[in-house]
């Protein structure tokens, strides 16, 4: 047992209650924080603890918080400060107990007053904001106590906007050989085609469509309730470009031209072309950097159905936009787009020159498909093992027909570098933020027009199998066919869509009167071979 003198028991008892007093003061002296839905403070230790993360706020939003000091132990002064990326002065605090203040708060509480609460609001600038208080305590138990930190990052909400086209080409489909001949797309939904379009530095302009199957193309500008399109879907593709493709529901069957003798004639291919769409943009107002969005239609054209207004054009048509012909009349009505009150207007003779070079054969006679362009790259990819017969029968006999499902083969690597540009005009979404309307001025040039490419893409909507299926019926022994028997069949790599060809040119007898098939690799000797715009070959011997 353990027996104190009075004094020194006096003397224990009173160092206890000054521990504890001190104790009572350091529980005292704390600092903590709340910024929207944020808290830290010093904790018992005085140093905080883990860092605490808000979600990221849009740029612009209003922040309410406070910041609060224990008043034990002297006169306290309280600093919070934003170390974070952004830097410089990015607090304005008010509170009726502190004047507005700009830039990393300072604050002193006098020793005993109640004054310890600071109630403020903030807007903080784009960036990551690491926000820490302190309080400096002073007097017999000076102390410094430290909140965790709170991050706090903002981010900027884009500029959004549109660019509405004049057109764009989605497909360019190929007439087969003979009068009753066809290729039926209905399961197909490869055809169509990726596109992307670049600035006047000509930067390309990145994407971000939702991934996964294909989405709708909604519509925009209309006064009635707009909806998406049930004939086409669109996609990111991984190249970075948006790839519009029809549906199953678009079911699309291809005929032949009106006449067997003529066999295989490009004037009976068609070039879809989009009438009324419109592409959606982002704009960062950090960096001016534009993101493209995806598709929309615009719903004012009073000739689209609440849809994608594409049109059909002849090649035909396209070679002679004065001809009165019904079919190329009614086409190029529609390409008046009277509904139009961006400033766009009609297609114009320029238009229709870009649109029919859309087709490679339209408007080069001696095309060879088997050739690859100056970059290398493929635009078509033969379709191996698929050949099709083209015979007339006896007089008195009738045509067979060749049916066949051509599936889809793999893209040659050639194939997927194949690409087509061409000029479009634009014009920009007047109802836009004046920031969008100038960033897309200063980034296009404002020369009202672009460069629009269409390449290969493929995208989850087409990776799976695709089957087209090609009936071809030969010419009637009446129709005194002389052409090419046998065609080939390639695939379009930028518009997802089938083509004929033929390795075979008939050439007229050189003497006797019969006809006489050669490959256009065949050798004479002694003579030389010439090929005219129709791809016959002449054979003169010596």
């Amino acid at each position: 047992m353990i027996v104190f003198s009075r004094k020194k028991l006096l003397l224990f008892l009173a160092a206890c209650f000054f521990m504890l007093g001190v104790v009572s003061r350091a529980n005292a002296q704390s600092v903590d924080m709340s910024i929207g839905s944020g808290y830290v403070d010093s904790g018992i230790s005085g140093w905080g603890g883990p860092t605490v993360t808000l979600p990221t706020q849009d740029s612009g939003t209003t922040l309410n918080g406070y910041v609060e000091a224990g008043t034990a132990g002297g006169p306290t002064t309280v600093n919070c400060q934003d170390s974070g990326t952004t830097g410089g002065s990015v607090f304005a605090w008010t509170d009726q107990n502190v004047a507005y203040q700009s830039g990393n708060l300072t604050w002193t509480i006098p020793t005993g007053s109640n004054s310890n609460y600071l109630n403020f609001t903030w807007t903080p600038s784009i960036g990551l904001h690491q926000v820490v208080c302190s309080a400096q305590y002073s007097g017999f138990t000076s102390r410094n106590v430290t909140t965790s930190y709170l991050d706090i990052p903002v981010a900027a909400i884009p500029d959004t906007g549109s660019l509405d086209l004049k057109y764009v080409v989605l497909a360019v489909t190929y007439a087969p050989p003979g009068s009753k001949s066809s290729v039926n797309y209905s399961n197909v939904t490869a055809l169509g085609t990726a596109t992307s379009f670049s600035d006047q530095n000509t930067n390309k302009v990145a994407t971000s469509v939702s991934a996964g199957a294909g989405v709708g193309i909604a519509g925009t500008g209309g006064s009635v309730t707009d909806t998406e399109s049930t004939s086409f879907t669109q996609e990111a593709t991984s190249s970075g470009s948006v790839a519009v493709n029809k549906t199953n529901t678009n079911a699309l069957v291809v005929p032949g031209p009106a006449g067997s003798a003529v066999g295989l004639d490009h004037d009976y291919d068609i070039v879809w072309v989009w009438l009324n769409p419109t592409i959606n943009l982002t704009v960062s107002p950090i960096n001016s950097v534009f993101t493209w969005t995806g598709y929309s239609y615009n719903s004012s054209d009073t000739n689209s159905g609440q849809d994608l207004d594409v049109v059909p054009i002849y090649v035909k048509c396209l070679k002679d936009i004065t001809s009165q012909d019904p079919s190329c009349t009614d086409a190029f009505t529609r390409t008046a787009r009277t509904w139009d009150t961006s400033g766009l207007g009609a297609l114009t003779a320029t238009d229709f020159q870009q649109i029919l070079a859309r087709d490679p054969f339209a408007t080069d006679p001696t095309y060879d498909p088997t050739a690859p362009d100056p970059t290398g790259a493929m635009r078509f990819d033969l379709q191996q093992g698929v050949a099709l017969n083209y015979f007339p029968p006896p007089p008195g006999g009738q045509p067979f027909t060749n049916s066949q499902s051509v599936t889809y083969q793999t893209t040659t690597t050639a194939g997927q570098s194949a690409s087509d540009s061409y000029e479009v005009g634009f014009t920009i979404d007047v109802k836009a933020s004046a920031n969008f309307i100038a960033t897309a001025n200063a980034d296009f040039n404002y020369s009202n027009t672009t460069t629009w490419t269409n390449e290969w893409g493929r995208t989850t909507t087409t990776q799976g199998t695709q089957t087209a299926s090609v009936s071809i019926t030969g010419p009637a022994s009446t129709d005194n066919y002389t052409g090419p028997t046998a065609f080939e069949v390639f695939l379009d790599n930028v518009y997802g869509t089938l083509m004929f060809y033929s390795p075979e040119t008939t050439v007229p007898p050189p003497t006797d009167g019969t006809s006489l098939t050669v490959s256009p690799t065949t050798v004479v000797t002694g003579g030389s071979v010439t090929r005219n715009s129709n791809k016959n070959m002449t054979i003169r011997t010596i």
